[in-house]
């Protein structure tokens, strides 16, 4: 573990019933990374995001965020602590308009900072400001996790937990989330990404973690990943 990490996930382990999906997990992330958290489906990826973020909560072991412990408090106290989810399936209010769903959400940051405001998200995504008077249950699905992940940042967190962002979505909306990624890096945001789509981790990520049958089996940076073809075998092939 990095002592200067900014968010530490040490020794996790996490249950659904009786059944166990995280196993001793251990993964740290400092500030101004773009860390993907990448494995086959069923790997335990949702799981870890979920589990950071107080929804399932661990059964051992505790994550931290800039030195304060969080697990044990509910995921609301954790939002507020710092960390913003954008959840597999965006969960957005679809009776609402999308300039409400974003109302919602709005609050300033930990230390009172307000860098993201309704204009700086539709400046990051315009076709939201096209839709805002709209309800938000008519957007695409590309549109909704344009919302969700706008929704998010509405909350100013220190550190973005994106839950498989690409999932189902076309192509050229896979393309406009990794260029907003890619922006988020070149601005110093710290985000922790779970996916199962390599190439999308490839181009966006400055690094990463392989997760397999909820445990972390490698970790390095973007570069040793991408000449690392026997973790890509062994890990993430079909």
């Amino acid at each position: 573990m990095s002592a200067d990490a900014l968010l530490i996930v040490h020794g996790v382990s996490a249950f659904y019933g009786s059944s166990q999906a995280l196993f001793n997990l251990n993964l740290s992330i400092k500030a101004g990374q773009v860390m993907a958290l990448i494995g086959r489906n069923g790997a335990g990826k949702s799981t870890t995001i979920r589990t950071i973020m107080g929804v399932l909560p661990p059964a051992q072991g505790s994550v931290h965020l800039a030195g304060r412990a969080l697990e044990g408090l509910p995921p609301y106290m954790i939002a507020r602590a710092g960390l913003g989810y954008v959840p597999e399936d965006r969960q957005i209010f679809p009776n609402h308009t999308v300039e409400e769903n974003l109302e919602i959400a709005d609050k300033p940051g930990l230390r009172g900072a307000r860098d993201w405001t309704i204009p700086r998200v539709y400046d990051l995504f315009p076709i939201l400001r096209e839709r805002r008077h709209g309800p938000a249950g008519r957007l695409s699905g590309g549109e909704q996790q344009m919302l969700a992940i706008a929704r998010t940042l509405m909350g100013n967190p220190d550190v973005l937990l994106l839950d498989e962002p690409s999932e189902g979505l076309a192509p050229i909306i896979v393309n406009r989330i990794a260029e907003v990624l890619i922006d988020f890096r070149r601005a110093g945001l710290t985000v922790l990404l779970a996916e199962q789509n390599m190439h999308f981790c490839l181009r966006v990520a400055t690094d990463v973690t392989v997760i397999s049958k909820g445990s972390v089996v490698y970790e390095g940076d973007i570069e040793a990943f991408r000449a690392n073809d026997d973790v890509k075998l062994r890990y993430l092939s079909a």
